[in-house]
């Protein structure tokens, strides 16, 4: 299953300050502060030892508080009555706090709300570690931790930050602790915590869920985005289990606050770092989740996330190639496309991945949204081809050639596992709008922007053969580059029999891999049967007449792109399948 860190950290980096955090005890435990129910047993500890005059254990004092006229008081009137003067109550409690320096996990939330990440941190915490945080960053914040203070706080649209304290603050002597206090939340924090959470997906961290107060507020959320529950120790009570499943949340298991918090912001970095790019490994991952759900909408999110990133990162990348091209010579003009051709692989490599999930997962139904990727890239394309200012016509057809490499792992993975359905979609789109859109490039031989498309056709196979990821979905890469040479030859006798412009690919194994294909038609009935069939919608014996006819054709299209010299295919194509 997909580590849950890593759609966040996507939220997180896309849509700035749509998480708020939620943190509890643990996160201050992190750093040495005593709970709030580990304090209200000190103060209960010192009556016990000015009454009885012994230490007891933690059975007695809790029988002797029980039965005691304490036992209705809450944490507020339990220090009240020993401590009547504010002074002195905050005297008291200085000595929990005032000594404490934020912890890792405080430092690490206050470097969120410093890169914009996080606007809003609610907390059951009375502790000021958080605002120490802040302070030592001297980010601005607004504290609410009282009715009054609702009122009056400036709009979170006009602030850096919330930090939103449920249980009180102890410098304002208003602090909630015993179940009787937790039970509501004062009415002005209640209603500004419920309109929080409804606005906001929630990360919670280091918090139980066993206030009934905060987890009626939880229940009742509207789930726009996501609520993410952290759990050290990988166990949450039944109260959690079952919000977690209403809202469809995710669950993270096994980390502390601070290891959880340093892993989200390097993730975010990363992610950022690309400009948005996931690893294709992510993407891998990613859509085998989404598909396993059967999550078309995250699926369309993560086809405009790609559209908007490729458009993004391309204009850059050509411009920033294109400023070594002067007085070069040839041979190092093909080292810059090489080199520019990586850099924009890396980007596109995970749009890749998104369609070999589906055709291995048969996801046929999603493969009309598929097809938007073809124009994305021409969008691409056209975005540089439309500025002004001197073009570098070697660089230009980049995009252009990875989205044919693209069209054509794909149709080799859907042939190799005789998805007829998705090989006809996947064609239809490739015939009707990307082949023709591009035929302006490739329709004059002589050009030099229809030599660097060949150029990058090759270049591209050299790199891409070699990734794993590829290999592993036609088992290795001598399998995947005998069905890109099968899938090519196919579908080029189809463009004949359709009397369609047939662009050839891959000269580079082309005809040291053709025997092998023409040998699997002529040898395996069932299999030539079925691709007449499904594709060419004609029977067996239809196709094999027209066998020699389409074959000679599609030599005379290719010579038109190709020197074939001594290489003709003419004898091997001529021949009649068996």
């Amino acid at each position: 299953m997909i580590d849950p860190i890593l759609p966040l950290a996507i939220g997180m980096a896309e849509g700035k300050a749509i998480y708020a955090l939620f943190l509890g005890s643990g996160v201050s435990q992190e750093a040495g502060i005593a709970t709030g129910i580990e304090i209200f047993w000190d103060t209960i500890r010192i009556i016990y030892r000015d009454r009885e005059g012994k230490e007891p254990d933690a059975q007695q004092l809790k029988e002797w508080f029980e039965a005691s006229e304490l036992s209705d008081y809450g944490y507020s009137k339990i220090l009240q009555t020993l401590f009547p003067a504010v002074g002195e109550r905050h005297q008291f409690l200085t000595k929990y706090f005032e000594d404490k320096d934020p912890g890792p996990s405080h430092r690490y939330i206050a470097e969120m709300v410093e890169k914009g990440l996080v606007k809003v941190i609610l907390t059951t915490n009375f502790d000021p570690l958080m605002e120490r945080a802040l302070d030592e960053k001297k980010i601005p914040y607004c504290l609410v931790a009282s009715n009054d203070a609702v009122k009056n706080v400036t709009p979170l649209e006009h602030a850096r930050c919330w930090i939103v304290k449920l249980h009180g603050d102890y410098q304002q002597q208003n602090i909630k602790n015993t179940p009787k206090e937790l039970a509501t939340l004062d009415s002005a924090i209640e209603e500004k915590s419920r309109e929080i959470v409804d606005r906001h997906g929630l990360v919670v961290i280091g918090y139980s869920g066993s206030d009934k107060g905060v987890m009626s507020i939880l229940r009742s959320r509207f789930p726009r985005y996501t609520i993410y529950w952290l759990s050290q120790s990988g166990e949450v009570n039944d109260d959690v289990k079952s919000l977690i499943q209403q809202q469809d949340g995710r669950l993270i298991q096994d980390r502390t606050a601070s290891a959880f918090l340093l892993e989200l912001l390097r993730r975010v970095g990363a992610y950022e770092s690309t400009e948005g790019g996931n690893t294709v490994d992510e993407m891998l991952r990613l859509m085998k989740e989404i598909v396993r759900r059967n999550d078309s909408v995250q699926y369309l999110e993560e086809l405009k996330h790609q559209y908007r990133l490729i458009r993004q990162m391309w204009p850059k990348l050509y411009e920033e190639s294109k400023g070594y091209v002067h007085d070069i010579d040839i041979k190092e003009l093909k080292k810059i496309v090489h080199d520019a051709f990586l850099k924009f692989s890396n980007y596109a490599e995970p749009v890749l991945g998104i369609g070999l999930v589906l055709i291995e997962h048969s996801k046929f139904e999603w493969i009309n949204d598929l097809s938007r990727i073809f124009q994305y890239f021409m969008d691409t394309y056209e975005d540089v081809e439309g500025t002004s200012g001197e073009h570098v016509p070697a660089l230009q057809p980049i995009p252009i050639g990875y989205a044919g490499f693209i069209w054509w792992v794909w149709c080799s993975l859907a042939f190799n596992k005789e998805q007829w359905e998705t090989v006809k979609k996947l064609r239809q789109f490739r015939v009707h709008s990307y082949s023709s859109r591009s035929s302006i490039l490739l329709s004059d031989t002589r050009s030099f922007v229809s030599r660097a498309l060949w150029d990058i056709d090759n270049t591209i196979l050299q790199t891409q053969a070699e990734k794993e990821f590829i290999c592993d979905y036609f088992r290795n890469k001598e399998r995947f580059i005998d069905a890109l040479v099968e899938v090519n030859f196919v579908l080029g006798l189809l463009a004949v029999k359709d009397n369609m412009v047939f662009q050839p690919w891959f000269r580079m194994y082309y005809f040291q891999r053709l025997n092998s294909v023409s040998d699997r038609l002529k040898s395996d009935f069932a299999f030539t049967t079925d691709i007449a069939k499904n594709l060419f919608d004609e029977s067996y014996d239809s196709f094999t007449s027209n066998f020699a006819e389409r074959c000679d054709v599609l030599y005379q299209y290719q010579s038109q792109h190709w020197d074939l010299e001594n290489e003709s295919p003419r004898n091997l194509f001529t021949q009649k399948p068996s």
